[in-house]
């Protein structure tokens, strides 16, 4: 999965123009990607995931990738990271998630 995520991530940038649009583009997606982990537990989550991709979508000039595909593997991806009480514990674990995704999305 972690594979078919990169693969994904390697097809928007190719398709983004310019450095300052990525970067701008992977702290949305990072952003979003923290959004899932907290919202995960959701009756509405994959159709709210799916909302987020068109939105980032529509902001960065109609990127070329699949929307829905995209959305599944960040929701997949959200879903790997274990949940926690202790909010340290969870703030530790959400900001690795958002640094994995960022790092991911730009190189």
């Amino acid at each position: 999965m972690k594979t078919k995520f990169i693969t994904l991530i390697l097809c928007i940038l190719f398709s983004t123009p310019a450095l300052a649009d990525r970067t701008v583009f992977c702290e949305s997606m990072a952003k979003m990607g923290l959004k899932y982990i907290s919202d995960r537990q959701d009756g509405k989550f994959l159709s709210n995931v799916i909302s987020d991709i068109k939105s980032i979508n529509t902001e960065h000039d109609k990127l070329s990738y699949d929307i829905e595909n995209a959305a599944i593997e960040m929701a997949e991806r959200a879903y790997e990271y274990p949940m926690y009480s202790d909010k340290d514990q969870q703030t530790r674990i959400k900001v690795k998630f958002m640094n994995e995704v960022y790092n991911e999305c730009l190189n």
